[in-house]
């Protein structure tokens, strides 16, 4: 009687660990995680915003795109700093950087990322009334020099040396 009790209680116990794996495999909210079919891809790439129109390869000039709106945090207890433009994303074979203008005419950098293939040697923060960054990789020294134009920040040269 005693093996048969056993027996049953390990048979009632793996029948409620599968089911439970089974459930958790197929999501635990009933939604089942497996690849998605060509019309779900499709559908989830409709819903995307378009990249950035990158540059050419070989072609250091730069492309200037403006962001977003900004938007300040709420329940901040700090002064708010002064109001700035917005900040422009400038693209180069060397990489992307994103500078924004201050009201008094300066310029600082936010950001900065190399392309592929590229690292950055050296990079000028800011605010100034001109900031650096340079990309550098086996071929190309790219020095991106941006300055305020008009409240915008404007690569002013770009020495592909």
């Amino acid at each position: 009687m005693a093996v048969i009790g056993w027996l049953g209680a390990t048979v009632l116990a793996t029948g409620v660990t599968l089911a439970a794996v089974s459930s958790i495999g197929a999501g635990i909210f009933g939604s089942p995680a497996g690849p998605l079919d060509r019309q779900e891809v499709t559908e989830a790439l409709a819903t995307l915003s378009p990249p950035a129109s990158p540059t050419r390869q070989g072609s250091p000039g730069p492309t200037v795109q403006p962001s977003g709106p900004s938007t300040q945090q709420p329940g901040t207890d700090a002064t708010p700093a002064p109001p700035t433009a917005e900040p422009s994303v400038i693209t180069t074979v060397g990489g992307t950087v994103v500078a924004r203008c201050t009201t008094e005419g300066l310029v600082e950098l936010l950001s900065w990322s190399p392309a592929q293939g590229f690292r950055v040697d050296n990079a000028e923060r800011g605010p100034a009334r001109e900031v650096e960054v340079e990309f550098e990789s086996g071929d190309y020294d790219i020095e991106v020099k941006i300055r305020c134009v008009d409240g915008v920040p404007v690569d002013v040269e770009n020495d592909d040396g």
